[in-house]
């Protein structure tokens, strides 16, 4: 399967985001046939008039498989979350929350040179400006 052609994107179709995230801690667990990604993010709504309200958290993911979700340390309700190809949202969270993800990819499979991939013996990641979504 081949990536699909990158679509340009207007800075004016920018908005500030509904949430902030302070601190952002990933756990990378390399194998031989795929990774396990687990990200602990620290996160609060937005104070920010001009950005838009949102009850539900929406992230970006491309190629990812879900393995578990916890916010504030519980695991999220199958019913809270809404998983698609491109994006996971977790319904209604509070003002401010931790949450972690845990996530696998296959670096040895994903040829965009974006995101965490594999080339030959050595694992390589390329976050700017979207790759971040092909790794957790």
């Amino acid at each position: 399967m081949k990536d699909a052609q990158p679509q340009a994107i207007r800075l004016s179709a920018y908005l500030p985001p509904p949430f902030l995230i302070e601190r952002t801690t990933l756990y990378v667990d390399l194998h031989d046939d795929y990774a396990e990604v687990r990200s602990e993010l620290s996160i609060e709504r937005n104070p920010d008039p001009e950005s838009p309200e949102s009850e539900d958290l929406v992230l970006d993911g491309v190629g990812l498989e879900l393995v578990d979700v916890f916010l504030d340390g519980e695991p999220v309700a199958a019913q809270r979350l809404l998983v698609s190809a491109t994006t996971l949202t977790v319904r209604r969270v509070p003002d401010r929350f931790r949450l972690r993800t845990v996530t696998r990819c296959q670096p040895q499979n994903n040829k965009s040179l974006e995101g965490l991939y594999r080339s030959r013996h050595m694992f390589c990641t390329q976050c700017e400006a979207e790759g971040f979504r092909k790794i957790t």
